[in-house]
């Protein structure tokens, strides 16, 4: 064959290579592949690809090929496996021509994957464009993928509703963020949030680690950005799960911080978690039975449900110590006029050693504070709350509080009307022996014995737009000494400022309804509400918070997604991504 021959063929090689390999459909920015949160794996190739200027000056080849995604708010983690291709992507936002870079990611070894975990903004264009390490005409196959975390941050926790049943979890993804310090070592930076409101009934928490995942867990009451410890997990074998069970407040907003157990190691993996909510005992203080009466009641102590006495309020229990429940009973009672109040506990068993303690006036289950009245003598049998020992008719004047002493006796209490005080009976002896109160009153009926309803029994709390501002709505069942309603208003659910101030009912058995219109709202966001209420002992209990989407007025949605880029309805339950027809997007829970 001819030099001439030769040369032409290899020339015509070389022009019709090109066309030899289909050109990917996603060779243009116009033309990029949606990456919606779930995609694994995808097959991806620039095989075929077209020579285009490379955006990033250099930090891809010309052979590349395009993806995109709407920023959901969502922590968002992109991965680039090499199959046969030395990969390096530059990730992007903005729009085709105008773009901000965020990162041109390129590991050492060209086995290794491209991966990059970033917090999105919501409704801000993502590019990813996908090439060559270097700036040569190399061009090959490998895989993306795209996993989204929606609790990577404590404003988009996931909720966790009272029968939740070993639901999966995971931190793999997570940005790093300042972890809750008040755990300590015990939580790390790469975590993910629940949370749940309190509806004044009992709650176990249980996180179990799958796949060797040592977790590590931090519990804390109040909102993000000012949360209150209650309680840091952190189960000494690895496998076992973290278990805490505690008596919630109606009202208040409960957050969960579940990570690795180890501060200094960027360690990521998988869990579940569950919640079981049952109706307190009167093993436990929210559960407390109402005495009110000078008759003879029995009861049985029998085991001492969740532990509630600790350093705040332990009085003189066991010399000292911050925990001493053996067996325990809770009860309170009220006065409906001043007078003197004694009683006299009797085992059935003359060999079984009570001890109680009486907080008040006005005693709070979430803030006992130190006991009035506190008795924990070494003796056993009899004891009690009395004017003149039954033994010596001698006057008991000064004990109020016995430390494990001998005296079986500590002085009587003076009460006022309309108090209330919550007391605390426990077996030290820790053999469930029943016992009985016989109670002596200074005047008749010293105590209430009709049922004690709570401050406000609340029906709903709602609102709306409509129109020139937005209408807050309220409604009472029932409410007892119920001095003031205050209304807060919020753009983050974090920081909050009081817009109204209602008069409450006082007393009433009958369903009252409240209303305020904010027309001071913050247009174009969403506006958070909080409703607490204030007995006139000054007491204050939060009722609740609701949200209005101020965003989506004089707007028109053109569709709604999952996390998982699916279109979906109004019936669809969980985060969604709403996009309406001006190209803005946001992402709320439906």
């Amino acid at each position: 064959m001819s030099t001439t021959k030769h040369l032409f063929l290899a020339a015509l090689f070389a022009f019709l290579l090109p066309f030899a390999y289909a050109q990917p459909a996603n060779d243009a920015c116009a033309n990029a592949i949606n990456l919606p949160c779930g995609t694994t794996n995808l097959a991806g190739t620039t095989v075929g690809a077209v020579s285009e200027t490379s955006p990033g000056a250099g930090c891809v080849s010309n052979y590349g090929v395009w993806y995109k995604f709407i920023g959901d708010g969502s922590s968002t983690t992109i991965t680039v496996q090499n199959v046969n291709l030395d990969t390096e992507f530059n990730l992007m936002s903005g729009s085709c021509g105008s773009f901000t870079s965020i990162i041109c990611l390129d590991e050492y070894w060209a086995s290794d994957p491209e991966i990059y975990s970033f917090t999105t903004v919501v409704g801000v264009n993502y590019f990813i464009y996908v090439g060559y390490f270097g700036t040569t005409t190399t061009t090959g196959a490998f895989t993306i993928s795209r996993t989204c975390l929606s609790n990577d941050a404590c404003a988009n926790a996931t909720p966790l509703p009272c029968g939740t049943s070993s639901l999966a979890g995971t931190t793999v993804g997570a940005v790093s963020e300042t972890a809750p310090s008040n755990c300590g070592s015990q939580i790390n930076n790469y975590g993910v949030w629940y949370s749940f409101v309190g509806d004044g009934n009992n709650t176990t928490i249980t996180v179990q680690e799958t796949g060797g995942f040592d977790t590590g867990v931090g519990i804390y009451s109040g909102s993000c950005g000012s949360l209150t410890k209650l309680y840091c997990l952190d189960a000494v074998v690895a496998s076992n799960p973290e278990i805490q069970s505690f008596n919630t407040v109606n009202g208040t907003t409960y957050f969960i911080y579940v990570s690795y157990f180890d501060n200094t190691a960027n360690v990521q993996g998988t869990f579940t978690i569950s919640r079981v909510c049952t109706a307190p005992s009167s093993q436990d203080c929210a559960g407390a039975m109402q005495v009110c009466d000078d008759q003879t009641m029995s009861g049985n102590s029998n085991g001492y449900g969740i532990q509630e006495i600790n350093t705040s309020n332990y009085g003189c229990l066991a010399g000292g110590t911050s925990e001493d429940e053996d067996e325990s009973s809770w009860y309170y009672f009220q006065a409906t006029t001043s007078g003197t109040l004694e009683f006299i506990l009797t085992p059935s068993d003359p060999n079984v050693d009570y001890d109680f303690l009486i907080w008040g006036p006005n005693a709070n289950c979430n803030s006992l504070g130190n006991p009035i009245r506190c008795n924990a003598s070494g003796a056993n049998g009899v004891t009690g709350m009395v004017t003149l020992n039954p033994s010596t008719s001698a006057a008991v004047t000064n004990t109020t509080s016995n430390p494990g002493g001998t005296s079986t006796w500590i002085k009587s209490l003076q009460v006022n009307a309309g108090e209330m005080y919550i007391m605390m009976i426990n077996n030290f002896t820790a053999n469930s022996t029943p016992f009985s109160l016989d109670w002596t009153f200074s005047v008749p009926n010293l105590l209430n014995c009709n049922p004690i309803p709570l401050s406000v029994e609340l029906k709903d709390f709602t609102g709306m737009f409509i129109g020139d501002g937005n209408q807050l709505i309220w409604s009472t069942f029932t409410e007892n000494n119920n001095a003031y309603f205050t209304l807060e208003s919020s753009i983050d659910a974090q920081n909050w400022q009081m817009i109204n101030e209602q008069s409450g009912a006082a007393q009433s058995n009958e369903m009252i309804s409240y209303e305020f219109i904010d027309r001071k709202f913050s247009k174009n966001m969403i506006n958070y509400y909080r409703l607490s209420q204030t007995d006139f002992d000054g007491t204050t209990k939060n009722l609740g918070m609701i949200s209005i989407n101020n965003t989506i007025n004089g707007k028109k949605i053109k569709a709604k997604y999952n996390t998982l880029g699916q279109i979906v309805d109004d019936h669809y339950q969980g985060f969604i991504i709403i996009e309406y027809t001006d190209g803005t997007a946001i992402k709320k829970y439906q």
